[in-house]
């Protein structure tokens, strides 16, 4: 810089404009920074989806999707007569079905852009931006050599588990080839080889340099079981409240894991917490403490689907942008409508679980794959991994998995015949917001060996793939030389 005449001031000014480009003023890394209207849009799902989306019907044979569409992917009857239950901002029932995972999210980017009444707001919110993101990219993807088409159109054939997965790595390669970087899909070890290799390579390297892209499984075995007993919990609740003419929402937290909650000792404790003098103060007890917050037995609400984020909010005060607990079980009257104006017999279960070992659970998901991405890094070579995971937990578990993570990156230990300059921490947060309008945010956590290069690789290598933008907060983390 000397040598062309800059001066330092003059350098200081071209190095503020370089971050202003790719820097968030604001330390996305908090939970709470991420809601609402607080983070910039980028795309609208209602510009971009119609065009990705075709670009994927290309791609798939009609006939099987035909097949596919009989096996369901909207809300139909049974989800107008059931509670809904709801675990981590999740609906698990969505998540779940026997549909593909890929058809599932063509067919309900169908039903958004068709605005059908029985469209799956709870996976759009996630599928409908997957969908657009996927689609948007083809185009970068001709830019990537190896076995890219293979992936692309074998979406349709790889077993449904390995959608998401195969998604993220394709997202990774096309922002890749995006930013000029020279990209390359190896030949996974699916053959059964045992052998371990990374994703991708690039070529425009004077060294060797690979990228190993790891996303967390959305739902887990645990979250099944937690959610099946509270599932049965609520019934026995209903019963018992619809029995008394009792409607409202009671409110718990559990210290106790969710298989040692006393389910009947739980529904008694609710039925007796209106005869105390303060129903909405909680009472303890040996499992956690409850409260009670009595509704009318029917209530006004604007038009909007039954069970939207606006009906959850009016109703029972369920905030689907910053879940306020950890799950939510709610009922009213069916009455054979998806839109709803006015509902009768409400019934709400929110619940929060603060047994230590269970937030020590939740709060470490998503670290363990660090571990296995960097095993895949071949010796004697650099390589960049990145990890992908959901955030739909309460604020206070989310930002302690963001510090625990922190923690971890900065003493990360690896083999000395490899070296690990970027490793980009991906968390997305899915939401469906007003009537089911789909939304995701993207934020990424870089993590810089300073060892390496530090910052400078940031630059040359993708942060957020999900969205268009490359902004992200203010300062990517420092890891050690720790080897």
């Amino acid at each position: 810089m000397a040598a062309a005449g800059l001066t330092e001031e003059m350098i200081q000014v071209i190095e503020a404009e370089r971050q202003r480009k790719w820097l968030d003023p604001v330390d996305r890394s908090q939970r709470g920074t991420v809601t609402g209207e607080q983070v910039e849009t980028t795309d609208l799902a209602e510009d971009v989806l119609p065009s990705a989306l075709e670009a994927l019907l290309a791609r798939v044979d009609r006939v099987w999707l035909r097949e596919q569409t009989a096996l369901g992917c909207r809300l139909g009857a049974q989800f107008l007569s059931e509670p809904l239950s709801i675990l981590r901002g999740i609906r698990i029932a969505s998540e779940v079905r026997p549909i593909h995972r890929f058809a599932q999210m063509l067919l309900v980017a169908e039903d958004f852009l068709e605005e059908r009444l029985d469209y799956d707001r709870f996976s759009g919110a996630l599928l409908i931006p997957q969908t657009a993101a996927l689609g948007s990219r083809i185009g970068d993807l001709t830019q990537v050599a190896g076995e890219v088409n293979e992936r692309v159109e074998a979406l349709w054939r790889l077993p449904s588990t390995m959608t998401d997965s195969t998604v993220y790595e394709l997202l990774v390669a096309a922002t890749s080839a995006r930013l000029g970087r020279r990209v390359e899909f190896l030949e996974a070890g699916r053959a059964g080889t045992g052998v371990k290799i990374p994703d991708l390579r690039l070529h425009d390297y004077s060294f060797p340099f690979v990228i190993e892209c790891k996303r967390k499984q959305l739902v887990t075995e645990a979250d099944f079981d937690e959610e099946a007993r509270m599932r049965a919990l609520f019934a026995e609740l209903r019963i018992e409240c619809l029995r008394r003419g009792l409607f409202g929402l009671f409110k718990v937290r559990f210290e106790v894991e969710p298989e040692a909650i006393p389910i009947r000792a739980v529904v008694e404790a609710a039925v007796q917490q209106r005869l105390t003098p303060h129903p909405e103060r909680y009472t303890a007890y040996g499992w956690g403490r409850i409260a009670y917050h009595p509704l009318p037995s029917v209530l006004d609400t604007p038009v909007t689907p039954l069970y939207s984020p606006l009906f959850l909010q009016r109703v029972f005060g369920w905030d689907s942008d910053l879940p306020p607990q950890d799950g939510l079980i709610c009922q009213v009257d069916q009455t054979g409508e998806m839109l709803v104006d006015r509902v009768r017999a409400p019934l709400g279960f929110v619940w929060t679980n603060e047994s230590p070992t269970v937030f020590r659970r939740r709060a470490r998901t998503a670290a363990a794959l660090f571990a296995s991405a960097i095993r895949q890094i071949p010796a004697g070579e650099m390589g960049a991994v990145y990890i992908c995971y959901q955030e739909g937990d309460r604020e206070q578990v989310a930002d302690d998995r963001v510090e625990y993570l922190r923690q971890q990156m900065r003493g990360w230990e690896h083999s000395s015949n490899i070296r690990v300059p970027l490793i980009v921490m991906s968390r997305i947060v899915p939401r469906a917001l007003d009537h089911g309008r789909p939304d995701l945010v993207e934020t990424a956590m870089p993590f810089v060996s300073e060892l390496t290069g530090g910052s400078v690789w940031i630059e040359d290598l993708p942060t957020t793939v999900f969205t268009t933008s490359r902004r992200h907060r203010v300062a990517a983390e420092r890891i050690g030389p720790a080897q």
